[in-house]
């Protein structure tokens, strides 16, 4: 049953070549068939990693076994491996990575990491600064300033994201450092805590001061697994979610983001990053080749080099673009087929019975409010369900977590809904047990503390839980 089941998925996030219907899949091409019934189904039963696999977030979606699926897997894995290199003046046409044994060259001029997988390793969660004093690593830094009517622009000297690095040549726009606040404050019996608020000295700026009015937001790299499965929920599901102006009165008000769909021109919904700015994973994946690595596709063919950064205008690029549409391809889908870790359960009888009482508590607090348990997949029906823990809406989690800058149509406290997928696997898979945007919670009871806004019953619900019963809540996100 399970070849079979994974047989039928592998025709089914296919390379466009099966002469039948396709469906959206972030950019990347899925047939449609009745088949995908029992993949859906099989996707979300199957246990699908053992505790302590430091590949469950690059595990693939089925098993190898197909040409076609393997090539374009394995050809996505080794773009997103590939250690870019400053480019080399050429000719005409352009030297893109079009196969795994390709070498590729292309990097910046200005850049934060060489590799897709130097921010997201083992296809996981990167780590942003530790320590005070620490500079950032891969953490990145989005900036912008407001224009005359109020909208964001791009920073006229350094654009929308700081690069840290540079190639020889050309200067890296700053150097960045995180420092630390405490924010104390005790649970409902007495026991104190301590949270810290991040903030960032900026130095040896390349260009212009980076004053008060730039508008700034960290960002730390989520894990990339279950991307294709979130590309498959229906527009018309996340949208009935919706609840804008809070109709029903339970104080949590979900809204969508709708951003450009720069292939079609035309608004879209958002589903993919912090602030769900991007709406197909194909362009979540060409932004970031730009943002952060400098490297060129036909969706951003030039390269970031704004206005004054005139050493940056002077290097050659690596082909026109850097990453031809075949590549592009192949990373995208390459994103898409990771697999989601399933939920685990508990070392004993008396673990299991402290998840099981978590989930109640997870419930209770109302944290489902948002971190809706399941989603339909597509619009298979009620029990083709996959369990992400988000609704992919934008929510106000309040001022202590606000970076004040919006993004498409979320605001400046807005923040989509994160999955919870796999959170339990972030220290074994990535060495570290920080999340939140700009990872600031040391832990998951700090990311539960940090929510403010329409989450601050949830909050308080779980402030005010006995220390058991706290405990029992975070067992509970471990196992997921």
């Amino acid at each position: 049953m399970k070849q079979r089941a994974e047989r039928r998925i592998t025709g089914l996030i296919g390379l466009g070549m099966l002469g039948v219907a396709a469906l959206s899949f972030g950019g990347i091409n899925v047939a449609a068939a009745g088949e995908f019934e029992e993949s859906a189904r099989q996707l979300a039963s199957d246990a699908q990693v053992a505790p302590g696999i430091k590949d469950a977030f690059a595990r693939p979606l089925v098993q190898p076994g197909d040409a076609a699926i393997d090539h374009r897997f394995f050809l996505g894995k080794a773009i997103f491996e590939h250690a870019w290199r400053p480019a080399k003046p050429h000719a005409g046409g352009g030297e893109a990575i079009v196969s795994a044994e390709a070498d590729g060259d292309g990097l910046g001029p200005t850049y934060n990491a060489k590799s897709c997988a130097a921010c997201h390793p083992r296809a996981g969660s990167g780590a942003p600064p530790r320590r005070q004093g620490e500079s950032t690593s891969a953490l990145i830094m989005r900036v912008s300033v407001l224009g005359t009517g109020g909208q964001r622009l791009a920073h006229p000297d350094y654009g929308e994201q700081i690069n840290t690095r540079a190639v020889p040549g050309v200067a890296p726009e700053a150097k960045i450092f995180a420092s630390w606040e405490a924010v104390n404050g005790v649970y409902g019996d007495g026991t104190a805590w301590q949270l810290r608020r991040p903030a960032f000295l900026f130095m040896d700026l390349a260009h212009s001061p980076m004053d008060t009015s730039v508008l700034r937001s960290p960002r730390v790299p989520p894990a990339l697994a279950g991307l294709g499965l979130l590309a498959l929920v229906a527009e018309a599901d996340i949208l009935a979610r919706a609840d804008a102006d809070d109709a029903n009165g339970d104080g949590i008000s979900g809204r969508v983001n709708l951003v450009q769909d720069v292939e079609s021109g035309r608004s879209a919904i958002g589903r993919f990053g912090w602030k769900a700015g991007q709406p197909t994973i194909r362009q979540q994946v060409a932004n970031a080749l730009l943002q952060d690595m400098g490297v060129t596709t036909s969706l951003y063919p030039e390269n970031n080099c704004p206005t004054p950064q005139f050493a940056c205008q002077a290097q050659p690029n690596g082909g026109a673009p850097e990453l031809d549409d075949n590549g592009l391809d192949a990373l995208a889908f390459y994103s898409a087929m990771l697999r989601p870790p399933g939920r685990r359960a508990g070392p004993d009888v008396v673990g299991q019975k402290i998840i099981r009482r978590g989930e109640v508590l997870f419930h209770a607090a109302g944290c489902v409010a948002c971190h809706a348990p399941q989603l339909s997949v597509g619009t298979l029906g009620p029990h083709d369900t996959i369990a992400p823990y988000t609704d992919l809406l934008l929510h106000d989690l309040g001022e202590g977590l606000a970076d004040h800058r919006d993004e498409g149509q979320a605001n400046g406290r807005e923040w989509r809904t994160a999955p919870l997928w796999g959170i339990g696997l972030v220290q074994r898979v990535n060495g570290h047990n920080l999340f939140l945007h700009d990872g600031r919670a040391r832990g998951l009871a700090e990311a539960v503390l940090w929510h403010g806004g329409e989450a601050e019953a949830a909050r308080e619900a779980f402030r005010t839980y006995s220390a058991n019963d706290r405990a029992a809540l975070v067992a509970f996100l471990r196992s997921l």
